[in-house]
């Protein structure tokens, strides 16, 4: 459950670091691909913790 969070730590980096370094300029598009990535496992995250969890009170009132 911590590895999506953790991946947007990297992203962020390498976003900032794209800006100012020339070199890194060239995957900026899979810096985006990557961001969209890690947002999406979060999401699916969430639901899955919404979803799957169980619900004892609607079991017993």
């Amino acid at each position: 459950f911590i590895d999506p969070i953790l991946g947007i730590i990297p992203i962020f980096y390498l976003k900032y670091k794209s800006e100012k370094d020339t070199d890194l300029y060239v995957i900026k598009n899979w810096i985006k691909f990557g961001e969209i990535l890690q947002l999406l496992y979060i999401v699916l995250l969430i639901l899955i913790m919404i979803l799957f969890t169980p619900m004892y009170y609607s079991v017993h009132p």
